[in-house]
């Protein structure tokens, strides 16, 4: 028997976390493969998106970084001209893999979501220290800037990240999880509850490819509304709007 083609409602809520942007990383690997993701990602009532290519300022110049996105991102707006199917409208951005000094970079606020003052960082792979914390103070006392942490279901098993993300959400910064934190029947449960605690503010497919982690992101919003409600989708679709409130989409 085949399996039953799944069924999604039309949703406000943004994927603000995706490696959709072909040939930028370790994402999509193609303008075809990213036209098929984008297209996954309108079939599953989703109409808007982030492309957030990973930044490493260790590894990097800004300024590279942001000449490389820009052509392909020109590759990518080529091939939807030519595109027959629906497709969500895009911003840019970039997931910009923490670095001891990149508070006081002044290249930060060219890194964040389309314009704004939202920049989506990720966080280091241990346990921080009061010093990690302190730098995402300083990005936002220099700058300005929204802190947006990625996937923040990777960290909170180290050391003391769950206290500092408690702390850091006190203060106004946005906590992203990953759609796979609600899909994966392992851990469900507490991605629920920490959403319906108020911690979990967005949501993204961090999509990469078609197979190993392909877009999910529908999947996870059933889930919220069959297990929690309609008014936790309604929440994240509120701070989903607040992050593109002055972007510029492309």
């Amino acid at each position: 028997m085949k399996n039953a083609i799944k069924e999604y409602q039309k949703t406000s809520v943004v994927d603000v976390h995706s490696h959709m942007l072909p040939m930028m990383d370790d994402g999509s690997r193609s303008v075809e493969e990213s036209l098929e993701l984008l297209g996954e990602t309108c079939r599953q009532g989703v109409d808007t998106v982030v492309l957030t290519p990973h930044f490493y300022g260790d590894r990097e110049a800004p300024e590279s970084f942001l000449k490389r996105r820009e052509a392909s991102l020109q590759a990518l707006k080529a091939g939807m001209a030519n595109c027959p199917d629906p497709l969500p409208n895009i911003y840019i951005g970039a997931e910009i893999a923490y670095y001891f000094g990149m508070g006081s970079s002044e290249a930060l606020p060219e890194l964040c979501i389309g314009g704004t003052k939202c920049a989506l960082i990720e966080m280091p792979f241990c346990a921080w220290t009061r010093a990690d914390v302190e730098e995402i103070y300083s990005a936002m006392k220099n700058y300005g800037i929204t802190p947006i942490l990625a996937h923040i279901e990777r960290f909170i098993g180290y050391g003391k990240n769950l206290k500092y993300l408690k702390e850091l959400a006190s203060r106004d910064i946005l906590l992203q999880s990953n759609a796979e934190f609600f899909t994966d029947k392992k851990i469900r449960k507490k991605a629920l509850k920490l959403l319906k605690g108020g911690f979990i503010k967005l949501i993204g497919s961090d999509c990469h490819n078609k197979d190993k982690r392909p877009q999910m992101i529908g999947d996870a919003i059933n889930i919220i509304r069959e297990e929690l409600s309609e008014d936790y989708i309604k929440t994240i679709e509120s701070f989903s709007d607040s992050v593109l409130f002055t972007a510029a989409p492309v």
